[in-house]
């Protein structure tokens, strides 16, 4: 079994040992689907930084295409405004799948109020609060 060191609020390999904290890397894989650049970025940095493994998806049909090419990812961040596949639409292309279902995701987006009544793990309000998308992203992918 792969384990990884992440060290809270420090840099990589930056080591403080009262905040040493062991992690199964089994699947540590995340697909992000954002279409605004600058955000999409963002969040793939903030999330290597962490250990994870991103990969990247401009709008839905995007994701959709970055999840036939193989293995499943522990979290789908999805966004909801986007163009060619808005992230409604993508929740229910997901949902008509038998593999793909059973992927947690949770929502990035301005339009909380929107997102209700959709099957996803959670809601991050954008702006963006790292700490919170940080526990959201570890909790869903330690409890899959």
């Amino acid at each position: 079994m792969d384990y990884h060191v992440s060290v809270v609020g420090l840099e990589p390999g930056k080591i403080n040992d009262h905040e040493i904290q062991r992690q199964d890397m089994s699947n540590r894989k995340i697909l992000i689907v954002e279409d605004d650049a600058a955000i999409r970025e963002g969040l793939r940095y903030a999330l290597e930084l962490e250990g994870y493994e991103v990969s990247t998806a401009i709008h839905g049909k995007d994701g959709l295409e970055q999840l036939a090419k193989g293995p499943s990812p522990c979290l789908i961040l999805l966004d909801l405004m986007m163009p060619v596949m808005n992230g409604w639409q993508f929740i229910d292309a997901l949902g008509k799948d038998i593999v793909l279902a059973n992927i947690p995701v949770v929502l990035v987006t301005a339009f909380s109020d929107q997102a209700k009544g959709l099957n996803t793990k959670g809601i991050i309000k954008k702006p963006i609060d790292l700490v919170v998308l940080l526990q959201m992203v570890k909790k869903c992918c330690l409890s899959n």
